[in-house]
C-alpha cells in the first residue's frame, strides 16, 4: 500500500497525463491519504482506468461525453436539462470544495453539462466532480461480466462501462419510473441492459446469481445519514457480490 499525503497526491492527479502515467507505474493496491483527509483509493485505482488524453486534449472528462447527450426533457417531476458552469461559478466552486472537510477532489472545471432534477434539487449531473465519485466503480465494472447498479440517475456510470468487452450483462435497479422514461430510452439499443423499475431494497434478484460488481448511488446528498442505508445494502448482497461500493461512502464516514 502507498500511502501519500493528500497535496502530493493532488499533485499528480492534476497535472499532464504523463505524471498520471508515472503513477501508474509505481502504483500497487491502493492509496490513501497519509495526512488523515479520507480514503482515495476509489481515485487511485479510477486514474488506472481513466482513458488518456487524445491528440493533444488534457480533458479527460470532458472528452469523454462530449458525445454522450441525454435528451432535455421532463417527465413528472423529473427533468433532465443542460446548464453552464463560468470561470467564475468554477473559482468559487473550488474554494469552498478545498476548505470542506473530504471535498478537496470534487472539483469542477467550466464548460456545459447536463444534469438531473428532481424539483429543485440537483439528484445528479456529469461535472468531473461527480464522473470521479464513480471511477473506482466504473474501473472495476469495465473489468467484470455481471454487474449491478442500483440507481440509473443521468446514466453516467452506464454509459460508462458499455464501452467494456469484457461486460456481458447490466442490471440497473431505478425506483422512478419518470426517470426511467428520461434517460432509459439511451440505452435501449444495447441487448447487455436490463433497466428493472424497483426499490433498490424490494428488488429480488434471480436465485443463484453472482455479480462480479454491485454499485449502490440512490442518494441525493454526501451525509452521515445515507450511512444506515448503505450499510442494509451491503449485508444484501455480501454473497451476491465479489466486489461492492456506494457512492461517496468514504465522505459520509467521516462526516459521523
Amino acid at each position: 500500500m502507498k500511502i501519500l499525503d493528500c497535496c502530493e497526491f493532488f499533485e499528480m492527479v492534476e497535472s499532464e497525463h504523463g505524471v498520471i502515467e508515472r503513477f501508474e507505474e509505481f502504483y500497487v493496491e491502493d492509496v490513501t491519504c497519509g495526512g488523515g483527509c479520507g480514503d482515495f483509493e476509489g481515485w487511485a485505482v479510477g486514474v488506472l482506468g481513466m482513458r488518456y488524453p487524445q491528440d493533444g486534449d488534457s480533458d479527460m472528462s470532458k472528452r469523454r461525453w462530449e458525445m454522450f447527450v441525454i435528451p432535455n426533457g421532463q417527465s413528472g417531476e423529473w427533468r433532465v436539462e443542460t446548464f453552464e458552469v463560468s470561470e467564475e461559478d468554477v473559482a468559487l466552486e473550488n474554494m469552498r470544495m478545498t476548505w470542506k472537510l473530504g471535498m478537496g477532489r470534487r472539483t469542477i472545471s467550466p464548460g456545459k453539462y447536463q444534469r438531473l432534477m428532481r424539483g429543485s434539487v440537483v439528484v445528479m449531473s456529469n461535472t468531473d466532480a461527480e464522473i470521479n465519485d464513480h471511477r473506482h466503480a466504473m474501473y472495476k465494472m469495465r473489468d467484470s461480466e455481471n454487474v449491478l447498479i442500483n440507481g440509473l440517475g443521468l446514466g453516467v456510470v452506464l454509459r460508462d462501462i458499455l464501452d467494456s468487452d469484457t461486460l456481458k450483462s447490466v442490471t440497473v435497479i431505478e425506483i422512478s419510473e419518470d426517470v426511467i422514461r428520461l434517460v432509459g430510452p439511451t440505452f435501449q439499443d444495447d441487448e447487455r441492459v436490463n433497466i428493472v423499475c424497483c426499490d433498490a431494497f424490494k428488488y429480488k434478484p434471480p436465485k443463484g446469481i453472482r455479480y462480479g460488481v454491485v454499485w449502490h448511488d440512490i442518494w441525493d446528498y454526501i451525509c452521515a445519514d445515507n450511512l444506515p442505508e448503505m450499510h442494509r445494502l451491503h449485508r444484501k448482497y455480501g454473497k451476491r457480490a465479489d466486489w461492492q461500493g456506494s457512492w461517496c461512502r468514504s465522505l459520509c464516514e467521516m462526516y459521523k
